[in-house]
């Protein structure tokens, strides 16, 4: 799955990053919203997922959109 999600534009974390995390953990970056939406749509559409905890983190290239990006994201992340 690694290299499948390589080649649709989600580069795997480092190696060497610390994976001791409990429970099981997956990792991904990309620079892409549409490839990050298309990841989301397809665990979303899977029969059965085993998802305890979701967290999204966007790294912005300007703070000048962070109030607005912030908005949605606590729109969308309400518990």
């Amino acid at each position: 799955m690694i290299a499948e999600s390589s080649a649709i534009g989600f580069d795997p974390l480092p190696e060497n990053l610390d994976r001791r995390i409990s429970p099981p953990t997956v990792y991904g970056s990309t620079n892409s919203l549409k490839v990050a939406s298309e990841l989301l749509q397809a665990l979303a559409s899977l029969p059965s997922h085993d998802c305890g905890d979701i967290r999204i983190e966007i790294v912005l290239k300007d703070s000048k959109y962070q109030a607005n990006y912030q908005a949605l994201v606590d729109r969308y992340c309400q518990a």
